[in-house]
Parts: structure tokens; C-alpha cells; sequence
């Protein structure tokens, strides 16, 4: 038994029959008289209307056969759906394709089938009209031509089914929308199909499309310029849209509507013979307009005296309207935000707003999220938000402090916002200073030993995560002596060397701290024991290299993260190493 192949385009074929969406309906007379005409005409005693799925076939119209689908591997309609004329077999005990087929070998014991593809207008071809006899025989060229006729005149029924079911979607939709859907007739003047409730939503029914007829509901004038657009609407390409607004009448008195209009259907010379329109309400809205541009007047006669109040203001101060357009923005404000009145503060329309903005860090980028004027215009306000602006203006930062607020009418809507911005600047970079007094050593300008017993913390918990760090405690031999012999001055020199040469022979990423008087501490990350006597070794040879001011040498008692993690007890055994290298005559390395 030889099941058909799938063609090529089985995806695109699977998706034309299920537009149509036909599959497992009921049955309808239009396609049983198209089968009931097939076995008359050709004298078979089966005929189907056989529509080839994914795994079956499935009948939209069945005369004798009992049920409604079939397993599409032993469907003869499969393999007539890969050609484009009718496939005829005579008799498929005869054909190796269909010989072993269980429809030929049992019931219901196909002999002859001949099937008509149906071919959709866009080239799929969806199944097939076909004709089964029990018995051998020929099929004379006019009965299959006749099968090919009636084929084409079931995909038409499936075409008009198709259009049938987006009409009512099309008339579905008109009515839960809040427009009005119409068809205009351009040849007859007229409108030929509309929504049901055009009445009620706007106060008249509109048939006749005359100067006339629209003047009972118009003045004289939108009448006039309703027919001149229906005719610059006649030219439209297809997928273009004419939009209008029309004063119109109605009991209730004046109204306002918007009218969309595209081309809707052409004749065969391609003119425009009818165009869709849709029709909405926008009274409410031109009404609002009207009380926004009366408020917006008023509004403007107290800016002037506003903003000559605001620039002497010691704060930096920035008004926008409802559509963040800038209304004031006094010195401070213009020269933080480079907007002067008029410009727009729209996020959307400007994505760039906020470059140069950044959280107090001075690093990462200001979140949209929390821009007060983009807040307040959204009727959230907010406080004490904190930012460093750097801009051409200010290229070493400016500290912000802002407060944004929405301004709204007497009704609650929001009719704009104002944000304050005081600069701080001052006082973070006096805060900044006092923090970094709290962890740096005044001389050497490396961090103390407060700094250093965070940077313990930290490396100490890294440590139980699989990371090492090394701990070496270095101590300027016979200080005392310096100090005793050459005086404070020179002391503070040397210690001054000592802590350049350690900074600058360690990578960025470890860290060099004086611990107090001529102690300072290494903390080096990721390497072993051995890499560290080595490297400690190399600085203890850099310090004994110093020339200036004077000559001395360093002993290095060094501890490995293995031996513990507890920073107490780090330092206490890099002690433990120091003391021994002491001991050993100093100026030498040894590791606990």
C-alpha cells in the first residue's frame, strides 16, 4: 500500500484549508447537492466532498459511505491533491499504489475513483471532489469535466462561507464598537450598509449622500465640504486613510465627529466605487480642548509674573504643562536641565532627558523610574530624590536634591507638575571628605586600619566561598632610629617612600594600608603561598632599594588564608611571622 507523500507546501496548504474554517462542521444542503448532482451525473454510487488534514481526511459531504473521516495514509484523495487535473483510476486492484489499500481489499471495495482537486484562488489545493464505484470502469471526458465544474463550484461555496463568516464578524464588531460603521457608495450616492445603532449614537440616520440630504443634519457649509471630501477620498491609493472632523446637528444640539475613511472596494477598471468610514463622537473631547486652552490662557497671564519672581529664587525651579512642555525653568533649573521654556520634557519624545544624570555614585545612570517630573506628571510625588548631574556646565558633578509635585485643577486632573532642585553639591562633597578622613591615613593617603579590617571582613567571607587571600604585615626596621637620628621630619618621609613603593608594586585590585606608627599590611587575592613569599620578597628588596631620604629595610611576617579565615587570627599569625623575622635579624622574609 503506497501512502501519497505530502507536498512541499503542507504548512501553507494546512493553514489555507483551516481559514475557511470548514473542518468538522455540520453538514450543509449546498454541499450535498453537489455530491447528490456527482453521482447522478457520473452514475457512481459514493460521492464526497473529501477535505485532505494533517493525519485523516474528513468529509464535508458523504453519500455512501457510513462516517466522516478516514486516516489520511489510506486516503486515495491524498494523492490526488499532488496533481493539478483529476486523477482517474479505473481500477485500483490494478495499481501498485492502491492494489493492498484495506478501502479496496474490504469495505467498502473500491474499484474506480475519480477525484478533482480543490484549488483555492491563491493555488492551495485543500481536498477533493471525488466519485467511487464498487465495480471496474472508464469515466468519459465530459463526466470529468464535470467533476472539475462542480469542484470549482464547491470551492466557490467555501469561498462564500469564508466571506460569510467575516460579514458577521465585520457586523459583530460595528456593534460592540462605540463608532459608526458605514459603507459609502460613490456611484450611487448613497450608503449601503451601516452600523444598527447609528441613530442612537449620533442623533440621525445617514442614507443619501447629497449636499441636500447632509444639509438636514449640517450646516450648509459641512455639507458642502462633506461632498468635496468624498471626492478627494475617491482618489485615495488602497491603505490610505482621509481623516475629517464635521459639526453636525441633532436634537440634543451641536456635535462633533471624527470621520476615518479607506478605499473599500474598485470596479474592473480600478476606479473606487465605495469607501469604509468609521464615525466617532468626539464632542467631550472638543469641549475639554476648549477648557484646557481657556485654562491654559489664564495660566499663562501668571507665569510672567511667576518667572520673574523664580529668578532670583536661591533654588532651581521647573514648571511643565500637562503635555511636559516646560512653562518655566528659572537659572539653576535651565542650567542643570538645558531646557528653556517651551522645550518638551517628555521622556518618550526625548529618550536622551536624562544623560548626564547619575544616582550620588556618580556612575550609574539615573532610572527613568524615579525622575520626579516624569512622576509628577503621572500624579505620584516625590521627595528628597538625590542625583549627580555632569554636563559641560558643571564637568565635576553637581549634587542634587529634588522634589516633584502635580499640579492639578479643581476637578483632580492633572494639569502639570513642579519640580524644586537644590543644590547640595557643598554638603556631599563635605560628607565625602569626612568619610574618607574615617578610612584614610592623613600622611600616606592609604587607607587605616579600619579600612583595613573591612577589607579583612570581606576577603574573610570570600574565603568560605573558595576564594584565597594572603595577609603580609610589614614593619620598617629600627624606625625608632630614624626618627632619633634624623627627626620626625625625615621619619614621616620615609614612611611616606615606603608607602608609594608598596603601592605601586601591587596590583589595583589587592590593597596596601598602614596599620599604625611604621606597620603597614598587604592584602593580595588568588594566589598560593609559594607566588606570595616570592612577591613579598620582591618588595622587601624595593624598600631595601630606597636611596631617599634615607636607607632602611623591612622584615614581612606573611599568613595564607588556609592556615584561617578569621581575620583576628590572620593578623595574629602574620604577626607570629613578623616577630620571627625580627628574630632572624630582620630585613627578611618569613612566612607562618
Amino acid at each position: 500500500m503506497g501512502a501519497a507523500e505530502k507536498p512541499p507546501s503542507e504548512g501553507e496548504r494546512l493553514e489555507a484549508l483551516r481559514s475557511y474554517a470548514i473542518l468538522d462542521t455540520e453538514a450543509e444542503p449546498s454541499f450535498d447537492r453537489i455530491t447528490s448532482l456527482v453521482a447522478r451525473i457520473l452514475d457512481v454510487p459514493i460521492a464526497l466532498v473529501s477535505l485532505v488534514d494533517d493525519e485523516r481526511q474528513w468529509f464535508k459531504s458523504c453519500i455512501g459511505l457510513d462516517g466522516r473521516e478516514s486516516p489520511r495514509e489510506v486516503s486515495f484523495c491524498a494523492h490526488a491533491i499532488l496533481q493539478n487535473g483529476v486523477l482517474v483510476i479505473p481500477d485500483a486492484r490494478e495499481d501498485p499504489r492502491f492494489a493492498e489499500n484495506p478501502n479496496v481489499t474490504g469495505a467498502p471495495f473500491v474499484r474506480a475513483y475519480a477525484g478533482a482537486p480543490l484549488h483555492t484562488p491563491e493555488g492551495s489545493s485543500l481536498g477533493t471532489l471525488c466519485a467511487i464505484d464498487v465495480r471496474p470502469r472508464k469515466f468519459t471526458p465530459d463526466q470529468l469535466a464535470t467533476l472539475s465544474d462542480l469542484a470549482a463550484v464547491v470551492v466557490d461555496e467555501m469561498e462564500l462561507g469564508k466571506q460569510t463568516r467575516k460579514l458577521r464578524v465585520f457586523e459583530q464588531i460595528s456593534t460592540l464598537s462605540p463608532a459608526v460603521v458605514y459603507i459609502q457608495d460613490l456611484v450611487k450616492k448613497r450608503v449601503t450598509w451601516k452600523s444598527r445603532h447609528m441613530r442612537s449614537h449620533l442623533g440621525f440616520e445617514l442614507d443619501e449622500l447629497t449636499e441636500t440630504a447632509m444639509s438636514a443634519n449640517m450646516t450648509v457649509e459641512e455639507a458642502q465640504r462633506a461632498v468635496l471630501n468624498m471626492r478627494r477620498a475617491s482618489s485615495l491609493p488602497d491603505g490610505e486613510i482621509f481623516e475629517t472632523t464635521y459639526r453636525v446637528l441633532d436634537p440634543t444640539g451641536e456635535r462633533h465627529l471624527l470621520v476615518r475613511s479607506t478605499p473599500f472596494t474598485r470596479d474592473a477598471a480600478g476606479r473606487l466605487t465605495e469607501i469604509l468610514s468609521i464615525a466617532t463622537d468626539v464632542t467631550p473631547l472638543k469641549r475639554a480642548e476648549e477648557l484646557v486652552a481657556a485654562s491654559e490662557a489664564a495660566l499663562a497671564g501668571r507665569v510672567e509674573v511667576l518667572e520673574a519672581i523664580l529668578e532670583t529664587a536661591g533654588e532651581g525651579i521647573l514648571v511643565a504643562d500637562e503635555n511636559a512642555q516646560v512653562i518655566v525653568a528659572n537659572p539653576l533649573a535651565r542650567s542643570v536641565t538645558g531646557r528653556l521654556p517651551g522645550d518638551s520634557v517628555s521622556v518618550e519624545r526625548n529618550p536622551g532627558l536624562v544623560a548626564g544624570y547619575y544616582e550620588p555614585d556618580g556612575v550609574t545612570p539615573f532610572s527613568l523610574g524615579k525622575l520626579p517630573l516624569r512622576n509628577a506628571l503621572l500624579g505620584i510625588s516625590t521627595n528628597n530624590v538625590e542625583m549627580m548631574v555632569r554636563n559641560p556646565s558643571f564637568p565635576d558633578g553637581l549634587y542634587l536634591n529634588l522634589t516633584g509635585r502635580p499640579v492639578r485643577d479643581r476637578t483632580g486632573n492633572i494639569r502639570g507638575a513642579v519640580v524644586t532642585l537644590s543644590d547640595v553639591t557643598a554638603l556631599r562633597r563635605a560628607q565625602h571628605r569626612l568619610i574618607e578622613l574615617a578610612i584614610t591615613d592623613e600622611l600616606t593617603g592609604l587607607p587605616n586600619r579600619r579600612a583595613l579590617r573591612d577589607r579583612l571582613e570581606l576577603c574573610s567571607a570570600e574565603a568560605n566561598r573558595g576564594r584565597t587571600f594572603s595577609v603580609a604585615i610589614v614593619d620598617i626596621d629600627h624606625f625608632k632610629q630614624v626618627n632619633d637620628t634624623h627627626g620626625h621630619g625625615i621619619g614621616d618621609q620615609v614612611l611616606s617612600a615606603v608607602a608609594r613603593t608598596l603601592r605601586e608594586s601591587v596590583r589595583r585590585s589587592d590593597m596596601i594600608a598602614r596599620m599604625g606608627g611604621e606597620e603597614f599590611c598587604v592584602i593580595l587575592t588568588d594566589i598560593d603561598v609559594d607566588l606570595m613569599a616570592m612577591l613579598t620578597e620582591r618588595l622587601r628588596a624595593q624598600i631595601e632599594a630606597l636611596t631617599e631620604p634615607v636607607r632602611v629595610t623591612a622584615s614581612f611576617g606573611v599568613c595564607h588564608s588556609s592556615k584561617t579565615t578569621n581575620p583576628t587570627e590572620l593578623l595574629e599569625f602574620a604577626d607570629q611571622a613578623l616577630y620571627a623575622a625580627k628574630h632572624a635579624g630582620r630585613n627578611c622574609v618569613k612566612v607562618a
